[in-house]
């Protein structure tokens, strides 16, 4: 954890305490998507996760409830203690950043270009605390066959590898979707043989170890594959 006194906030964008409409922070969401079909999505009814911080009948009417303003302050305070403008990129393991904070937090603080999480909501003050973060960027794209989930890929700005890494994760998932379309078989099936095709690449650029690359395309190979006969049972 990084304590430093750069505040990694812009001072533009720090309005939103007093704006309880929620339009504002989703136009700045708006800039980050890539690309999605906003006017549908604002006029779409608000879903459960969205209900969780915010009211109304539409995304474009939407306001923003009391949970978002307690919540928002205690995020940003939590990304400021990890955030640095020093950046020190080293190989990790898959379990130092395998939950979406785990994820933000090694970005923040500069352990790898770029990361990745998914967010439930249009709404979530994590999103839009990163989105107002001045040396990181974001895109932001809807997760395939959900109408809910949101992955956020995070990078530094002031990385050379930052977005570059960034658009190369997201050729990759759009990649790995094509493969399962083109696809016959269970669903099951074409996950992991997708995976596959994407799998070293992803872990290259999310930073990963080679060692747990090759350890997870190995746990790729043994799936899907009929047990063996131990001569018991």
């Amino acid at each position: 954890m990084h304590a430093g006194n750069v505040s990694p906030y812009s001072t533009v964008l720090t309005g939103w305490r007093d704006h309880p409409h929620a339009l504002p922070l989703l136009d700045r969401v708006r800039h980050a998507c890539h690309p999605a079909n906003w006017d549908a999505a604002m006029a779409a009814p608000l879903t459960v996760p969205d209900r969780v911080f915010a009211t109304g009948n539409t995304r474009l009417e939407a306001r923003l409830l009391p949970v978002y303003f307690y919540q928002r302050p205690r995020i940003e305070q939590d990304m400021a203690r990890w955030y640095t403008p020093h950046c020190q990129f080293r190989r990790l393991d898959p379990g130092e950043a395998n939950c979406a904070e785990t994820s933000w937090q090694t970005v923040l603080a500069g352990l790898r270009p770029m990361g990745q999480f998914s967010v439930p909501t249009l709404f979530s003050p994590v999103l839009h605390a990163i989105l107002t973060l001045d040396r990181i960027g974001a895109f932001v794209f809807p997760r395939e066959s959900t109408d809910t989930l949101l992955i956020v890929v995070i990078y530094r700005r002031d990385a050379e590898q930052g977005e570059s890494f960034a658009r190369r994760f997201i050729e990759l998932y759009r990649q790995k979707q094509e493969v399962m379309r083109s696809m016959t078989g269970s669903a099951a099936d074409k996950a992991i043989a997708s995976e596959k095709v994407v799998a070293r690449a992803m872990g290259e650029i999310l930073h990963y170890t080679d060692a747990s690359i090759d350890a997870y395309l190995k746990h790729l190979d043994t799936l899907g594959q009929p047990p063996q006969d131990t001569g018991t049972g």
